[in-house]
C-alpha cells in the first residue's frame, strides 16, 4: 500500500472502532443500537487483516478480526432446503426473539470478501478457521436452480467465485456472458449509481487478479475508470446521474467515493473522519483488498480537470444533461412520462462557505422535461414544483433579491410564483406555481 493508502486504513479502522459492540462483537449500525451491521462488520474485520498483513497491527487487531469472522460465520443460514440457503442477515438482532431477516442481494458480496480474505490472509486466520471460511464461501455460491443476479458486478462476482472455488465451467460461462454485453448495455445498467460503479470495481480487481479472467478486464476496466472520470465531480462528492436516474441514495457516495480516495483519482478526499456514519469508513476494504495499484486512466481523460464542462447521457428515451465547474455541479433529466417514486427531475450540490457541500433537489408534479444549459435548468411546461435543500449550516439560508441566498450559492427562479418556504436550522423547502410554460432554475455561486 502507498502511505496514504495506509493512513486511510488506519484512519478506517479508527472510526469503525467508535461503533464496536464489545459484548456482541459486531458492529452496531448507527440508525437503530439495537443491530448489528453484519456486513460492515466483515469488512471491518478485512481491514484489520490488511492492517495485520502490512506489518502495522498489533495482535490485539488480528485477535479482533478473528473474533468478528468467527461471529459473522455462523449467522449464514444453512437450512437444507431453504431458498435462502448461503445467505446471510444485513442486520443482525441480539434478541434472540426476533427473526434474522436474510438478505438475498448481499450473497455475493458477503462470499466475494471472504474469498479475499481466504485467498490474502489463511495465514494469518489459522488452518481451521480457514476451513471454516472456504465452507462459507462454497455454500455462498447460488444452485443452479437459482436466479441469476440481475446486477452486472452481481454476475461478475458469481463469475470468480465459481472460477475459484465452485464450478469452473459455470463460471467461464457466465464471464463471457458479461463480456459479451456490450460496453453501451454496461454503461446503461450503472450510470448514476455510485454503488454500481464502486462494486464494479471491485469485481473486477478481483477478475484481475484470476489467472483464468485477467485477460478479460483488458476490455472492461480502462472503460469503467474512463467513465468514472467523465461523471465524477472532480471537486465535489457528487457522480453525474445520481440525482436524477433514481438509482441511488445520497448516502451511496461513499461507495464510489473510497475508490476515489484510495487511488487519488478525482474529488475531494473522503475522509473516514469525515464521513456522516462511522460504518461508511468500512468502504475502504474493498480497494484494499482489491489490491489495485493504480486506476489508469485512458488517454485524454483526466479525472482532476477542473475546466467547466457539460455532460449529457440518452438511456432510452430519457435524457439527462448536466454542468460541471468548480464548487458548482448541476443536472437535469427530460422523460416522456413521470418517473415512478417522484424520482427529481433536477438537482444541484455546490461547495459552502465552511468547506462542505450542499445539495438541492427539484420535484415537479406535471410533465418532467428539464434541460440543463450551464448554470439554468428551463423546464418546459411544469407543474407545482418543490424545491428542497439540505446540508446547509445554521443561519445560511435568507431571502435576498430575486431569490435565495445558500451558503455560498444565489439560487434565483423565472416563471415561478412562490406559493410557500419553510425554513429550518438545516435547509429550506420552496413551492412553486409556474407562471410560464418555459421556467428556470438558476444556480449562481457566490465569491
Amino acid at each position: 500500500m502507498e502511505a496514504h493508502q495506509q493512513a486511510l486504513v488506519d484512519q478506517a479502522i479508527r472510526r469503525a472502532l467508535t461503533c464496536y459492540d464489545d459484548h456482541h462483537c459486531l458492529l452496531r449500525t448507527t440508525e437503530d443500537p439495537r443491530f448489528r451491521a453484519v456486513q460492515d462488520s466483515l469488512a471491518f474485520a478485512a481491514l484489520l487483516l490488511a492492517r495485520t498483513a502490512a506489518g502495522k497491527g498489533r495482535k490485539t487487531e488480528l485477535g479482533l478480526a478473528r473474533l468478528l469472522i468467527d461471529k459473522i460465520l455462523p449467522l449464514q443460514n444453512r437450512v437444507r432446503r431453504d431458498p435462502g440457503r448461503g445467505t446471510f442477515p444485513l442486520l443482525f438482532s441480539p434478541d434472540a426473539s426476533r427473526a434474522q431477516v436474510m438478505d438475498p442481494d448481499s450473497r455475493e458480496l458477503m462470499g466475494s470478501i471472504l474469498g479475499a480474505v481466504h485467498r490474502d490472509y489463511s495465514h494469518l486466520l489459522g488452518e481451521k478457521r480457514s476451513a471454516r471460511v472456504l465452507d462459507a464461501i462454497r455454500l455462498a455460491i447460488r444452485d443452479k436452480d437459482q436466479a441469476a443476479p440481475e446486477t452486472t458486478w452481481g454476475s461478475m462476482l458469481v463469475a470468480w467465485l465459481e472460477l475459484e472455488f465452485g464450478d469452473r465451467w459455470q463460471g467461464e460461462r457466465l464471464a463471457t456472458d458479461v463480456a459479451l454485453s456490450g460496453l453501451e448495455q454496461l454503461t446503461e445498467r450503472r450510470f448514476g449509481d455510485a454503488q454500481a460503479y464502486a462494486r464494479e470495481l471491485w469485481a473486477l480487481g478481483l477478475w484481475r487478479r484470476s489467472a483464468r479472467l485477467h485477460d478479460s478486464v483488458q476490455g472492461l476496466l480502462p472503460e469503467l475508470i474512463a467513465e468514472i472520470a467523465r461523471f465524477a465531480h472532480p471537486g465535489l462528492p457528487e457522480l453525474f446521474g445520481a440525482m436524477t436516474s433514481g438509482r441511488t441514495t445520497v448516502s451511496a457516495y461513499p461507495w464510489i467515493g473510497a475508490w476515489l480516495t484510495w487511488h487519488a483519482l478525482a474529488g475531494e478526499p473522503l475522509l473516514p473522519k469525515r464521513m456522516t456514519d462511522p460504518l461508511h469508513a468500512t468502504r475502504f476494504a474493498f480497494p484494499a483488498l482489491a489490491r489495485l495499484k493504480s486506476l489508469e486512466l485512458p488517454e485524454g481523460d483526466a479525472a482532476t480537470d477542473r475546466e467547466p464542462r457539460s455532460l449529457c447521457e440518452r438511456l432510452g428515451d430519457r435524457q439527462f444533461s448536466g454542468w460541471m465547474e468548480p464548487g458548482l455541479h448541476v443536472e437535469a433529466r427530460s422523460s416522456p412520462r413521470p418517473e415512478t417514486g417522484r424520482v427529481p427531475l433536477a438537482g444541484a450540490r455546490w461547495r459552502t462557505l465552511e468547506g462542505g457541500s450542499a445539495w438541492l433537489r427539484a420535484r415537479s408534479s406535471k410533465t418532467e422535461q428539464a434541460s440543463c444549459r450551464k448554470r439554468f435548468v428551463h423546464l418546459e411546461n411544469p407543474g407545482t414544483t418543490v424545491v428542497s435543500v439540505h446540508d446547509l449550516g445554521p443561519g445560511e439560508t435568507r431571502m435576498i433579491e430575486n431569490g435565495w441566498w445558500l451558503s455560498g450559492l444565489h439560487f434565483a427562479t423565472e416563471g415561478f410564483q412562490m406559493l410557500d418556504a419553510q425554513r429550518s436550522d438545516e435547509g429550506l423547502e420552496l413551492t412553486l406555481k409556474p407562471t410560464s410554460d418555459n421556467a428556470i432554475l438558476m444556480f449562481s455561486p457566490l465569491g
